[in-house]
């Protein structure tokens, strides 16, 4: 029906909490803490009269930035730098689309926010559009506006637009995804996926687990389930209503042994923890995603996260908090290598059940990941 939830990450403890919001949201994301930090840190690092000196020195021919960095692209301009590398640490930023002229079909591809697949309604379609412009004169107006007038403040009036002058001279567009996990779209010449590029050899990391991991994986029956929410929600805000409910459908697989990574213990008295469960605040993720013994995971859905065990064959549970995740959630789940579960349905018995269910039984999701690392391969 086109609703959806939009998850605005003013503070890092709204992820466990949704909030009912309209797009205006992204502005008021925009206008607060975030723009404050980089329109200051961009004039601080401009008026640094020692580390220009030093830059200028370096006599560099080549600048690579971060998808957000409209600050350094000034610095190219004052440098003479020719050629720029525009990199983002996720998906295609939207205004890089944009500055690049990378055509975006609103009707299929979902914009970097959105909940939704790239199979839409029309009033889908709508919103969509709506979530794309709203972003893009949002980040042009504000984030880029604020930086571009710190220069001009200091170099004079002149100065060209951060974002519509300087920016579409990247030569090179690099992406932290990859082409099976993005929904198809059109792409250019200079942008290059590069997901994976840091990552080690899945067979080298097979022998690398101390006795304390290989002694987890060897006891259990009949395999091993991870769950992590990544390493930036504090897991400690996490509802008790969650944890219950995750233990008590943990315990329903009492063949598996559930390694589970909380940022503290868990010391309420009210909580019994399975004998198959192991919580851990720390863990090996990419190591124990490449023994055979593992069974699935459970994950935020983060590109990391979701690449890492891709690469490994191991089906997915994905639990979006927010950003990408939604998005990164939806791409697993139309390829088949993933489910998704959202907030509200952690705390259904039944669906919780059903959906670890499947991820460990479900016979297409594997023939779908036996077919996966060699399409990473060749892409």
């Amino acid at each position: 029906d086109g609703q959806q939830e939009l998850y605005i990450l003013t503070n890092l403890a709204d992820v466990w909490a949704p909030l009912h919001t309209n797009v205006s949201g992204l502005k008021s994301l925009a206008g607060s803490f975030y723009l404050d930090v980089f329109a200051e840190g961009c004039e601080n690092f401009i008026r640094n009269q020692t580390l220009q000196a030093l830059l200028k020195d370096q006599k560099f021919d080549v600048a690579i930035f971060h998808m957000v960095a409209m600050c350094e692209f000034g610095l190219t301009h004052l440098l003479d730098i020719k050629s720029i590398i525009w990199m983002s640490s996720g998906l295609l930023y939207d205004n890089q689309a944009w500055t690049q002229n990378i055509p975006v079909p609103y009707s299929h591809i979902p914009q970097l926010l959105s909940h939704f697949d790239d199979k839409m309604t029309f009033r889908q379609r709508l919103f969509n559009i709506v979530r794309y412009l709203t972003f893009h004169y949002t980040d042009a107006m504000f984030n880029n506006g604020l930086q571009t007038k710190v220069y001009r403040k200091i170099y004079g009036p002149s100065f060209p637009d951060l974002l519509n002058d300087i920016a579409p001279r990247s030569k090179w567009i690099w992406t932290n995804n990859d082409l099976f996990l993005d929904f198809a779209r059109p792409i250019v010449d200079r942008l290059t996926y590069i997901a994976g590029v840091g990552m080690p050899d899945v067979a080298a990391k097979k022998h690398s687990l101390n006795a304390q991991w290989r002694e987890a994986l060897d006891e259990a029956v009949d395999g091993v389930v991870l769950f992590s929410l990544g390493s930036i929600t504090n897991t400690d805000g996490m509802p008790l209503e969650w944890k219950t409910s995750f233990l008590n459908a943990f315990s329903r697989f009492p063949t598996y042994t559930f390694i589970w990574k909380l940022d503290s213990k868990i010391e309420d008295s009210s909580i019994t923890i399975p004998q198959n469960v192991i919580v851990t605040q720390w863990m090996p993720q990419n190591d124990l995603l490449a023994s055979t013994r593992v069974k699935g995971f459970i994950t935020h859905g983060g590109f990391n996260s979701l690449m890492e065990a891709t690469m490994a064959g191991i089906p997915l549970i994905m639990i979006p908090l927010f950003w990408d995740q939604f998005r990164n959630a939806n791409n697993a789940v139309s390829r088949g290598v993933g489910i998704m579960l959202t907030k509200r349905q952690i705390v259904d018995p039944e669906r919780l059940y059903t959906v670890l269910r499947d991820m460990l039984y479900n016979k297409r999701m594997r023939t779908c990941l036996l077919l996966t690392p060699p399409l990473f391969q060749d892409s």
